[in-house]
């Protein structure tokens, strides 16, 4: 019996070592194909973990629906502009630099790349800046999971206000559509800037970090490169505030939010006043939820 157990335990880790190569040569089978390495690959990887932990089954029963309403979320926000088009919605433009220049009394993007030109910026740092501008994904993604693991309830209530910030943001962007800072540079409304995170530091017709399911230029306020992170630290500061060992380290998890801000801002992606709506609505959404809750 002894000798029979051993050996079906060796299978086991056998059969996982085999599962886990054959997931990393589709893995990368489908980032070479689709030129993707977003949402569909991030749940793949995540999905993989929890087959080791013998939590497969579990873990497609609690997410699936989520991860259902997350493609129809991505699908409104890729068409938002074409409806706004179609409801003769003007693009926000010199709106979006009046607001910066009313908190700040200049557009920072436009601030930063002067005193900081990113042509003479050394390639490490700026693939850095992108790493960090492409964590926005992966962190909602992976505190997602951390909560699943430990707080079935908080990770319902994470996911599905994820959700109704994410359908807020794609309704504004049908009815406000923005322009970022790059596009208006392109048009004449600010100085040139750069737009070197997608492309000295990362080229356009390279393998993207981040799949998209379809392009929209204008779905830029507010920001949910800002938001999911920002949420995400919220909950994971909720998740450990009465445990001491990690408490500090969740609140430190707030410096994630504000890298990628910086990040964005600095590459001519966003305006500070995106970070700043997204961060109003998912504090409005989290105070509202808990209201209806309580």
């Amino acid at each position: 019996m002894g000798h029979t157990k051993l050996y079906s335990i060796k299978n086991t880790k056998l059969i996982k070592i085999w599962l886990g190569i054959v997931v990393g040569i589709l893995t990368v089978f489908l980032n070479l194909t689709t030129r993707g390495f977003g949402l569909d690959t991030i749940i793949l990887f995540f999905w993989f973990i929890a087959a080791l932990k013998n939590k497969g089954k579990e873990f497609i029963k609690d997410w699936w629906i989520y991860l259902v309403l997350f493609w129809a979320y991505e699908t409104s926000r890729g068409i938002a502009d074409n409806i706004g088009h179609a409801l003769n919605r003007p693009l926000m433009v010199d709106f979006m630099i009046h607001v910066d220049k009313s908190l700040f009394g200049t557009v920072p993007t436009v601030w930063l790349q002067h005193i900081l030109p990113p042509s003479k910026l050394p390639y490490l740092i700026a693939l850095i800046l992108f790493i960090i501008y492409t964590t926005f994904y992966w962190y909602w993604a992976g505190i997602g999971y951390i909560l699943w693991l430990k707080n079935k309830k908080l990770f319902k209530d994470y996911m599905n206000i994820l959700l109704i910030v994410s359908f807020i943001a794609s309704s504004i962007y049908a009815l406000f559509p923005s322009a970022p800072p790059w596009y208006a540079a392109s048009i004449g409304k600010l100085p040139p800037l750069d737009r070197f995170l997608w492309g000295k530091a990362f080229p356009k017709d390279g393998i993207s970090f981040v799949h998209f399911w379809d392009q929209n230029y204008f779905a830029a306020f507010p920001s949910l490169h800002f938001s999911w992170p920002f949420l995400a630290s919220i909950f994971l500061i909720y998740l450990f505030a009465k445990n001491k060992k990690y408490k500090k380290f969740a609140y430190f998890s707030l410096i994630v939010p504000l890298a990628i801000c910086f990040a964005i801002v600095y590459g001519a992606e966003h305006y500070i006043a995106d970070c700043l709506a997204g961060g109003i609505i998912v504090a409005a959404v989290v105070w509202g939820y808990r209201k209806v809750k309580e």
